[in-house]
């Protein structure tokens, strides 16, 4: 099949095919922008994007939850459903453990990032994390570190690494920051329970939280 070409299209053609890249555009306009607006770098960016392909490609089917028949979609007689109108309002929801996939990678910084905070240049943080004393994963060979393991001002928990090497075989960075970033009812102080990372904030025992990681299973 030829292509068509441009004297065989119609003004309304040319509109919506204009009108279709603008509306492919806008998510990634939004991405940018939102990246500016809570004072990330382009590397967040990158990571996203890189992120959701290797999402879009592994987990085509299940990538999203089941979508519910909405309410206003009654029956016609001949069995189908009229959703005219309805479909607009649904927005597809990802399943849980893909949006703790992304969140963990929107929950870490860029190597720019780490050495703004630490205040020290690139060479350090490299050489930090070489030496343990920063936990880090890769997207597309890139190194993120997650921002669990930070504290204020420019500091760091203890020994990130060997709570990353205590935890189950087989966990994935957003396993570990579920488990980093989420209350766990057996760290208890002060009447309210504490993220592990809250708890290492405090500066209560991390050998704790090797004992806490150790057993569990993703």
């Amino acid at each position: 099949m030829q292509p068509e070409s441009n004297e065989s299209l119609s003004a309304s053609d040319v509109l919506s095919r204009a009108e279709a890249v603008d509306h492919l555009i806008e998510p990634f306009n939004l991405l940018v922008e939102a990246a500016v607006a809570t004072h990330r770098d382009w590397k967040l960016v990158a990571a996203l994007l890189e992120v959701t392909v290797e999402l879009l490609s592994k987990h085509p089917v299940d990538l999203f939850q089941p979508t519910e028949q909405p309410q206003d979609a009654l029956p016609r007689r001949d069995g189908s459903r009229d959703s005219e109108g309805a479909s607009a309002s649904q927005k597809q929801r990802l399943n849980q453990p893909y949006r703790d996939r992304i969140e963990a990678v929107i929950d870490s910084w860029s190597d720019d990032e780490t050495a703004w905070h630490l205040r020290v240049g690139l060479r350090q943080i490299r050489r930090r994390a070489q030496r343990g004393e920063l936990y880090y994963f890769e997207i597309a060979r890139k190194r993120r570190f997650p921002i669990w393991q930070f504290n204020d001002p420019c500091g760091v928990l203890p020994r990130p690494s060997d709570i990353a090497r205590s935890a189950p075989r087989g966990w994935r960075p957003e396993h570990l920051y579920r488990f980093m970033t989420a209350p766990h009812p057996d760290l208890e102080f002060d009447d309210r329970l504490l993220s592990p990372s809250q708890w290492l904030r405090l500066g209560l025992p991390s050998e704790r939280i090797t004992f806490l990681i150790g057993p569990r299973r993703p």
